[in-house]
């Protein structure tokens, strides 16, 4: 994988991401990212695997399987934000929406935050910071 980043790349990633079967129009449209530069991040996110099409046009699909920015990557910290609050925003208008309609407390709509509350001499002291740089279902291990 490419180790170049811009802002627009983390956006237009996370945006793929988030809503499967976009094209690349839409996706420079959606986020009013420059033509030139929307396209070059597109085409290195292609390039690097990050995206997938079916086929070669403008207009096709894209989709992301995963949209993970490394610990200590410079730029993305953004798009990782959004991320997190359209995750949150979306399970919370879902759960309103269901009780409103009648539905219980059955539902399983929701999503997991991790916090963890560690001092000087805990004794997950050096296991934390490890645990946060992987991807979160790793974080089971720190138990």
């Amino acid at each position: 994988m490419a180790t170049r980043t811009s802002q627009p790349l983390w956006g237009l990633w996370g945006v793929i991401f988030r809503t499967p079967g976009i094209s690349a129009n839409e996706v420079l449209r959606a986020t009013r990212v420059g033509e030139v530069e929307g396209r070059a991040a597109l085409m290195l996110l292609l390039a690097d695997g990050r995206i997938f099409r079916s086929i070669e046009s403008d207009d096709a699909p894209l989709t992301s399987s995963s949209f993970v920015i490394p610990l200590g990557t410079p730029n993305g910290w953004e798009a990782a934000v959004f991320d997190h609050f359209q995750a949150v925003a979306t399970a919370i208008t879902a759960k309103l929406q269901r009780r409103s309609l009648g539905g219980g407390h059955e539902d399983s709509i929701g999503g997991t935050t991790l916090h963890f509350g560690i001092c000087a001499a805990h004794p997950f002291e050096q296991r934390v910071p490890l645990t946060i740089g992987t991807p979160h279902h790793a974080s089971a291990r720190v138990s």
